[in-house]
């Protein structure tokens, strides 16, 4: 996959690996790492509230908005690695269950933290 902006703000194209290409309006990638894009909030106060008028602005005159995230790949390589840990030394299964749950709700809690972050941007703060 490839992404293609446009010039002077108005969106780009996600080129897929089997050739489709996808035009966007508002990319917001949530691969899981550090990426310091839309979400690095300015210093003040009065800056934060432009920085977050200006992205709903964004999103209110996009056409299309797509949303790509890497969280259920981290869960399901999280329990493939987990099965095959216990596959190979069945008798550390108590541990690493525990530590697979554990993964998998901090997993989970990052996707869900984005969406409600995504759905303050875009709602409640104003």
């Amino acid at each position: 996959m490839s992404i293609q902006d446009h010039k002077e703000g108005s969106g780009g194209e996600l080129a897929l690996s089997n050739g489709e290409k996808l035009h966007y309006d508002v990319l917001i990638l949530a691969p899981g790492s550090n990426w310091e894009g839309p979400v690095k909030f300015p210093d003040t106060k009065p800056e934060i509230l432009d920085f977050i008028k200006d992205w709903r602005r964004s999103f209110e005159n996009a056409e299309n908005i797509v949303l790509a995230g890497g969280g259920a790949v981290g869960i399901g390589l999280l329990w493939s690695k987990g099965i095959e840990g216990i596959g190979r030394q069945p008798e550390s299964r108590g541990v690493l269950q525990g530590l697979m749950f554990l993964g998998f709700a901090l997993a989970e809690a990052q996707v869900l933290y984005a969406f409600v972050v995504t759905f303050l941007l875009l709602f409640a703060l104003k």
